[in-house]
């Protein structure tokens, strides 16, 4: 029997069928979480929805450290221990002071049992700089529920020693910590992980418990010449460790603390417009006052028909995606006029993947307050974006 080829009617039915059905399935396949869908799943505790939902985020702003710390913690939450813990070391890598950073890396330790570490750097965040999103009845009701102890030691005791000195040679401190942990619970006699232990937690800034593992590991050594001597050399670094704790060391965490609570965004612009009559360099220097909108002080030079002026300006600019629009104030000096001038500027400012710098197009328009005539520009510069993002 010959196979009938459908109706012209027919096919376009099958299509219009099978768009049907395929259209939507696409659509929400690539719809992409909002952050507060995503936290709202951890909180309602859809923790693999949640997963999901951060990775898409991170894989789309892979360089935000807040974002990376708070994904481990997820990760955590589901489990996924090995993840969570090589996160946490980027974020160090990206931040090494940010708050963030060091709150989700004492909820990560809780869930993995280790309680000790985990107040250690809960301490350090004040209360009041702790992510608002979560509320810490919320943070014990999902510690209660997933907390399980850890083993992400896959490997025999010699070889977890050469694992563990590679990660601390890489500057992976957060998951030498824990295998360090994992190899004195399998070989409590062996003082040579306290050993290594301390230099680890001396490098994480915990002075308190760097100081008492190495005091575990001079309390097993025995009384060899070659152990004797070690011995002195470890005391020395003990009232070193002491020094730290209590000394100007001390002083330069406070800093630090201090400069990472207050780290506002700040951005500089320069463009300008150059033509066969006129020319125009402008400079921006602005502060973020939230992750959109930031205030500016202008600067910059004009020249037209042989007269220079010197502009002065302040100014504030909200970005909508790609779209930006500002609207300021303008002081112009010239050689035998002062203007003042409101200033529009609407334009596109296309952000590089790091979230660092961008490319700007803008319209410029400036109407002056009293006499004087009306002028308008279009300059293309670039801004630079500093601080955390």
């Amino acid at each position: 029997m010959r196979y009938k080829i459908p109706k012209i009617r027919t096919l376009r039915i099958y299509i219009a069928f099978f768009c049907c059905i395929s259209f939507p399935s696409f659509v929400f396949a690539q719809k992409t979480m909002s952050l507060n869908e995503a936290r709202n799943m951890i909180i309602n505790n859809h923790i693999r929805e949640a997963v999901d939902g951060y990775s898409q985020l991170v894989a789309k702003d892979s360089t935000n450290a807040s974002l990376l710390a708070e994904y481990s913690y997820v990760l955590a939450l589901n489990g996924a221990f090995d993840c969570a813990l090589m996160n946490l070391d980027r974020v160090r890598l990206f931040s090494p002071n940010l708050l963030d950073g060091q709150f989700y890396t004492s909820l990560v330790f809780a869930l993995m049992g280790y309680d000790e570490l985990s107040d250690e750097f809960g301490k350090i965040v004040p209360v009041n700089k702790r992510p608002q999103w979560i509320s810490e009845p919320q943070c014990t009701e999902l510690l209660n529920k997933y907390k399980r102890r850890s083993n992400i030691n896959k490997d025999d005791y010699p070889k977890a020693f050469i694992r563990v000195n590679q990660l601390t040679a890489s500057g992976l401190y957060l998951q030498s910590t824990v295998l360090y942990e994992e190899m004195i619970e399998e070989e409590p006699r062996d003082y040579f992980p306290h050993l290594g232990y301390s230099i680890v937690l001396e490098k994480l800034n915990l002075y308190s418990k760097a100081a008492q593992e190495l005091d575990i590991a001079i309390q097993m050594m025995g009384n060899t010449p070659e152990e004797v001597k070690a011995k002195e050399v470890f005391e020395k670094r003990k009232i070193e460790l002491a020094d730290k704790m209590n000394s100007p060391q001390k002083l330069k965490n406070k800093w630090f603390k201090l400069k990472n609570e207050f780290n506002p965004q700040t951005m500089l612009y320069v463009g300008g417009m150059i033509t066969e009559s006129y020319l125009s360099i402008d400079s921006r220097f602005g502060l973020f006052l939230n992750n959109t909108f930031n205030g500016a002080v202008d600067l910059g030079v004009s020249g037209s028909d042989g007269d220079v002026n010197a502009n002065f300006g302040l100014s504030g600019y909200k970005r909508f995606g790609v779209f930006v629009w500002g609207e300021g104030l303008n002081l112009q000096v010239g050689n035998s006029t002062t203007t003042f001038s409101l200033k529009s500027s609407a334009g596109l400012s296309f952000i590089n993947r790091k979230r660092n710098s961008s490319w700007d197009i803008f319209f410029d328009y400036f109407l002056p307050l009293g006499n004087g005539k009306s002028s308008y520009g279009i300059s293309i510069g670039k801004t630079i974006y500093f601080g955390k993002r």
